[in-house]
């Protein structure tokens, strides 16, 4: 797989990736499939793109990342070879592409679970998106009329999660009941809302918007 890097390297950055702090947190990547004999992309991304990683020991630096969604990790680039980080809990939170992702415990259909989330909106009442990459085995045809399936990756709809007030992630089905249960007394309000600004409840940029005129009425 072709391998595109935009910006110039910093490689005074790349202290952090080798100093005993940080000692564990990233090694190569070492995968059993072969990406390049898949169609379609598990990335966000496709390229690796200059990012920006907070360390939560207060430290931060900038690599070349992108986010693999099949995989739920973050890769890097280093002397042209792929890394994973493999000890995210040591990072606070990662900036690449106009992405903001945490690494952090979240509630999904009351089963707890841990990776990364995109963060959407911040306030008293914050959403999040976790994006979602299934990886479906070439099909063979069952008749003349049919053709092969080939391996591939094939992109779900994403799960949409808040918390109030900085308290537990927890997802959240957005259409009209899932806004009743998550607004509950306030949903007069967001019906109301969603009503002016002509917002599509599948949309994500109608929801962070929805989030946003929320927030600004607490």
């Amino acid at each position: 797989m072709l391998l595109t890097v935009i910006f110039p390297v910093f490689g005074q950055n790349l202290e952090y990736l080798r100093s005993a702090r940080y000692f564990g947190t990233f090694e190569p990547i070492q995968r059993a499939l072969n990406y390049a004999q898949v169609d379609g992309s598990p990335y966000l991304d496709e390229e690796l793109i200059m990012g920006f990683v907070k360390f939560n020991h207060g430290d931060s630096a900038q690599y070349y990342l992108r986010y693999n969604i099949f995989t739920d990790e973050m890769e890097y680039l280093d002397d042209e070879k792929l890394y994973v980080i493999k000890n995210p809990n040591q990072v606070d939170r990662l900036f690449v592409n106009n992405h903001n992702f945490i690494y952090t415990t979240y509630t999904f259909r009351n089963s707890s679970k841990k990776g990364y989330l995109e963060e959407l909106t911040t306030g008293y009442m914050s959403l999040y998106v976790k994006h979602s990459v299934d990886f479906e085995e070439r099909k063979e045809p069952v008749s003349g009329y049919d053709k092969p399936t080939p391996d591939r990756f094939v992109s779900k709809m994403p799960v949409y999660y808040y918390a109030i007030d900085h308290g537990p992630i927890i997802n959240f089905e957005n259409d009209k009941t899932g806004l009743e249960t998550l607004f509950q007394d306030d949903y007069p309000v967001i019906k109301n809302y969603l009503k002016s600004a002509k917002l599509k409840l599948r949309k994500q940029e109608d929801l962070v918007q929805l989030f946003n005129y929320y927030n600004s009425t607490r």
